[in-house]
This record gives C-alpha cells, structure tokens and sequence, in this order.
C-alpha cells in the first residue's frame, strides 16, 4: 500500500504541468521531435529525482537521534501546504527555449521547493532506493503520457480550454500528508 501511495505522489507530480511536461511539448512541437520530447521529459523528471533523494537521507539520518523530526516535518508539510494554497500569485512570463542544463535545474529547484522530498517522508520506513525508483518512474511515465497525448493525440487546443490549479491541490495535499503524521506523533506520545 505504501508504494502504490509513492507512486500516486509521483503520478500527482507528473501530472502537475509546473512540473514541466509543457517543456516537452515545447520541445516536441519547436524541434518537430519525439525524441526531445522524451529527453526534455527524463532531465526534468531526474533534477526532480535528485532533489527528493538529499531530504530523504537526511530526515533518515537524523530520525534515529531526535525525536522531534516527525514533529518538525509535519509542522514543515502543513507550512507548505499553507502558504501553496494563501499565496497569491501570477506565474512568471520565461522564455520557454531553454537548454538541457536549465531543464534539469528547474527540475530539481521545482523539487526541493515544492516540498517534494518532504511529502515522500511518511514512507521513509521503505527502502531509499525503492522509494525513489518508484516514485521517479511513476513521475517520468505520467509526465511522458500527457506530454505524448497532449502533443500527439489531443492536440494543444486542449490547453486554452481545460486548466487546474495543481499549487492548489499540492497545498492541500502537504496539509492533509502533514495532519498524518502529526496525528502519528499524537498517538505515539499519548501511548
């Protein structure tokens, strides 16, 4: 149950187009390329791997010496969560023709500040490399499927018709994963 719940998170990330599927159907359509469509898909989807795997070890590092981390990581979900959902604000205008490096970059920074190595750390009793993989590989593969669809088979008209505010939904999300744990700490210490 816990790694289909770790591949749900990585499905939520890949389906979030902050995340950066829209870069592959940029590429796709400016390069006239499948094939940069699957490469802008995999640099992102790694810099965001990689941004996952530091919090995690941490958290798994220090869990052992202090029993007020599962406290502090609920306290940071639901602080992130909060201020995804309070703030107000209008995305930024960027030159989407952008190279490898960059791509790999905004995986990783979109990672790390979106809390995504922070909601991993209920599931931090599995494996690391488990956790990662399964979590990568379900965030590349829903990141490639709507990317391919939406370039291929939907066509980008799609875009101006249907649009979701997934910061909102993310920010729910860190407040509901934040809840649980702190409800987990609750228990523990009244047990």
């Amino acid at each position: 149950m816990s790694l289909l719940l770790v591949a749900l998170l990585g499905a939520f990330h890949g389906i979030n187009p902050g995340m950066g599927w829209l870069f592959g159907v940029f590429m796709a359509v400016y390069k006239k390329s499948k094939l940069h469509l699957f490469l802008t898909i995999l640099t992102i989807s790694t810099g965001h791997i990689l941004s996952v795997i530091p919090v995690i070890a941490a958290y798994q590092a220090i869990r052992p010496y202090w029993d007020l981390v599962p406290l502090a990581a609920s306290i940071l979900l639901i602080s992130f969560g909060v201020y995804g959902i309070t703030r107000h604000y209008k995305h930024a205008r960027i030159d989407i023709r952008v190279g490898y490096k960059q791509l790999f970059s905004w995986g990783f920074i979109l990672g790390f500040s979106h809390g995504s190595g922070i909601s991993l750390l209920p599931f931090t009793n599995i494996n690391l490399l488990i956790l990662t993989t399964v979590h990568y590989a379900a965030t590349l593969i829903t990141m490639l499927l709507i990317a391919f669809i939406t370039t291929y088979i939907i066509g980008l008209t799609i875009l101006k018709r249907i649009w979701i505010n997934f910061d909102l939904l993310w920010g729910a999300f860190l407040i509901i994963i934040g809840a649980g744990i702190l409800i987990d700490v609750i228990q523990e210490t009244y047990h």
